[in-house]
């Protein structure tokens, strides 16, 4: 009896899986990371925005956002492939293979936007700020003393949400591999996607 359950709850998770990843895909166009100086945002990027190396500005004088071109994020796209790709194995391969894929690309992409938002992203701010050119009257020479704890890089709610749906898909496709794994025998037919 629970092995004629296990093909249709092993569907269910793999729709869940992809449902997990596809949102996951979404979450790249919400907001990823602020950078602020005492408190009042100036830069900010989404996930998207990161991987095609486009930051938002704004303007103090204006009060305008601004868009301006940066340095593509190879870690970004990496994490976009992968997920892309986990999810385009889902409809075509065995759901053994799938959910391999599933955990692998999800926690690889996780791996590669926490470093791109938690590391990278803050180090070369802080880089940016150290190579700046002194200003007349010797600001950039001060710059660093002054303003160390006044300049923030923060990751918003849109990255820890992503961080979370991914979560949530290596824990679908790793369910789906443990059921899969438990019906034994030589890959039965249910296992195969049509």
């Amino acid at each position: 009896m629970e092995q004629a359950k296990s093909p249709a709850k092993i569907e269910q998770l793999a729709t869940f899986a992809r449902i997990a990843k596809a949102v996951a895909l979404l979450c790249f166009f919400l907001p990823w990371v602020t950078v602020s100086c005492a408190g009042r945002p100036f830069v900010s990027a989404s996930g998207m925005r990161l991987a095609i190396g486009r930051v938002a500005t704004h303007n103090p004088m204006s009060g305008a956002m601004e868009t301006h071109p940066g340095s593509v994020q190879i870690a970004v796209i990496l994490a976009l492939l992968l997920l892309a790709l986990a999810l385009i194995l889902s409809f075509s391969v065995s759901r053994r293979t799938a959910a391999k894929a599933g955990i692998a690309g999800s926690a690889a992409a996780a791996a590669l936007i926490a470093w791109e938002v938690l590391v990278h992203v803050p180090q070369r701010f802080e880089q940016g700020l150290r190579e700046s050119p002194p200003q007349p009257g010797g600001f950039g020479q001060t710059f660093d003393s002054s303003m160390n704890g006044l300049i923030r890089v923060e990751p918003l709610a849109g990255f820890w949400l992503t961080l979370a749906v991914l979560a949530t898909a290596v824990a679908i496709n790793w369910m789906i591999l443990l059921r899969a794994t438990e019906g034994g025998g030589p890959a039965p037919p249910e296992t195969n996607s049509s």
